[in-house]
């Protein structure tokens, strides 16, 4: 997939705060429907459902899903994460970079499944190299080479090795 931008919305980037407005608006905003997202990917779960699984009350989950609450804090991140058994990145990365990751809002892209043991039956046997960064691609299986590894990392990143239900981390 390759996404155009308009020269507009380049020249708009050129101003930095504008560029602080984008980023804040598209954080906030993406946050609030990868939320709703997630929760509606799962058998259509309830708003309160899911307050129960966090702990919190319905309105909670309410303002988190409300793009223009933008008061989330990283703890807050990490409930839902938790709730949802799904894995949460928070990292800072150019102006470009963001526009690429943020180009595909749909209810796909905001996607996340619960941990399932199954998703590692790649490398069952293997050591896993952890990216820093994985692009998004439409088969997953084309970017592993015949050793199943990822890529090669720019740096000495920690091997995870699965034995049955266990792993261990080198």
């Amino acid at each position: 997939m390759f996404a155009t931008w308009s020269k507009q919305l380049l020249q708009k980037m050129s101003n930095q705060r504008y560029r602080a407005a984008y980023i804040a608006e598209h954080v906030r905003t993406g946050i609030a429907y990868q939320i709703r997202a997630m929760r509606e990917q799962r058998n259509g779960m309830s708003q309160g459902e899911l307050g129960k699984l966090m702990g919190k009350p319905q309105s909670v989950i309410s303002r988190l899903e409300n793009p223009d609450y933008g008061k989330v804090t990283l703890q807050t991140l990490l409930d839902v994460a938790a709730a949802f058994d799904v894995a949460l990145i928070v990292q800072f990365v150019s102006h470009a970079d963001f526009l690429w990751r943020s180009n595909d809002v749909s209810q796909a892209a905001l996607k996340a499944d619960s941990f399932d043991l199954q998703q590692f039956d790649l490398i069952v046997h293997e050591p896993l190299a952890i990216p820093t960064y994985l692009p998004k691609f439409d088969n997953y299986n084309s970017v592993f080479d015949q050793n199943l590894t990822l890529f090669s990392p720019p740096v000495n990143l920690p091997q995870i090795t699965m034995t049955g239900t266990e792993s261990k981390v080198h």
